[in-house]
């Protein structure tokens, strides 16, 4: 009489390597994305914050911070490129989770008006733009560039 060795056929691992595949597979679309939606939750709110800042100052000094007629991005100028905020308003500025030459929130200001994006560098200047998530129905983008900026402004920022 002989004795049966037991283990799994060949069909039976073939069948459980498919369903790994399947589940694999399901997983990946499902989380797909994910960091992009994380580092546009965190840029929402960061804005948000450095928005409030700004307000803030307002309310006490009649006037925005100014830049003296020029940009200012954060991934040069700390937490300076706004300036007044720290340490009278904030101890450190929420910081773009990036916060390269490419990503940085960037500030402009005459005094009388403002503008606070999230900024990139567009397709046509060898940058990749927003991430698509960024893009999409994303109330806060800036008209003169839909594709690589949104954030804050007054009234009269409108079109800077």
């Amino acid at each position: 009489m002989r004795k049966s060795i037991g283990g799994f056929t060949i069909v039976e691992l073939l069948i459980v390597v498919i369903v790994i595949a399947i589940l694999a597979a399901i997983s990946l679309v499902a989380f797909s994305g994910l960091t992009d939606r994380a580092n546009y939750a965190k840029a929402q709110s960061d804005l948000k914050t450095l928005n409030n800042l700004v307000q803030q100052y307002y309310a006490v000094y009649s006037s925005y911070p100014t830049t003296n007629g020029s940009w200012s991005y954060q991934s040069n100028q700390g937490n300076n490129f706004i300036p007044g905020l720290v340490p009278e308003f904030a101890d450190n500025l929420p910081k773009d989770k990036i916060n390269t030459s490419q990503y940085s929130y960037i500030y402009f200001s005459n005094g009388v008006n403002y503008k606070l994006l999230r900024h990139t560098l567009p397709e046509a200047s060898g940058g990749t733009g927003l991430p698509s998530i960024e893009r999409s129905n994303n109330p806060l983008y800036d008209a003169p560039r839909p594709t690589w900026a949104w954030g804050y402004w007054s009234a009269g920022a409108v079109n800077w």
